[in-house]
């Protein structure tokens, strides 16, 4: 026999020999002195109940130490984060929460990049997402963000406990509390669907007003308007001004 094979049988040694094979039946009319010799080296062995004898196909290894590295184990995913299922339909919060969580945003190094620019002053704390003042101009250091969605039922309820006055008193509350995009435009839809500012109206708006019982006038700021010199039969005009309507009332004095 030679010491060294050749190709063929290099390759048929590695491919067949190496697997363990108990034993090989011999097809007659065929003469291969190598492969015979090579394929019944194990078949006078004495066969036990753990060498796979019994099979007819020999289980792999894991069938007896079991799995030590399962790298294709199905595993639960994890659960969300109450803030990816708050904001999961609003498309200007839902990438900037992604971003502050640490999960893979972006397949480009450029979006990547406009990500981190746009989570820019946004934090996640106590489990709310919040706007950080980034001027000093602001008033207050942060503002809680939240959902677009749900930016138009704020306005409202805003404008129903601040008395049903005007735009710029809603504005002047709402963004020292909370932020969303589009607040302006809310707060201008919310002046035109509001059930009863639009069953008063512009003209019997004014109804909609308590009357103050216990402060009187406190909250009328009186003026007087003196005529210009050099004006002829001009008289004194009596102005007061109500801080809470912002009315201008006025009579000869």
């Amino acid at each position: 026999m030679r010491e060294r094979l050749n190709s063929h049988h290099s390759r048929w040694k590695e491919s067949i020999l190496l697997r363990n094979i108990i034993d090989i039946c011999h097809r007659p009319s065929i003469e291969n002195p190598v492969a015979d010799g090579l394929s019944c080296m194990w078949s006078q062995r004495k066969r036990l109940s753990t060498d796979g004898s019994d099979w007819s196909v020999l289980a792999d290894w894991e069938a007896s130490t079991g799995i030590t590295r399962d790298i294709f184990a199905v595993a639960q995913s994890p659960m969300s984060h109450p803030l990816q299922v708050c904001f999961a339909d609003d498309i200007f919060f839902a990438p900037i929460v992604q971003y502050l969580l640490g999960n893979t945003v972006g397949s480009s190094i450029q979006e990547r990049k406009r990500l981190s620019h746009r989570a820019n002053g946004f934090m996640i704390e106590d489990g709310k997402l919040w706007r950080v003042a980034d001027k000093a101009a602001r008033r207050v250091t942060q503002t809680e963000c939240i959902p677009t969605g749900l930016g138009f039922q704020m306005a409202l309820e805003v404008h129903t406990l601040n008395g049903h006055f005007s735009i710029e008193s809603t504005k002047l509350k709402l963004p020292d509390r909370f932020f969303w995009p589009g607040m302006d435009t809310d707060c201008r839809q919310v002046m035109l669907e509001c059930p009863r500012c639009e069953s008063f109206g512009a003209p019997t708006l004014n109804s909609l007003l308590q009357p103050i019982r216990r402060l009187g006038y406190s909250n009328l700021s009186p003026v007087t308007i003196f005529p210009y010199h050099s004006a002829k039969e001009a008289s004194r005009m009596q102005a007061f001004i109500s801080t809470c309507s912002r009315t201008l009332f006025g009579e000869p004095n």
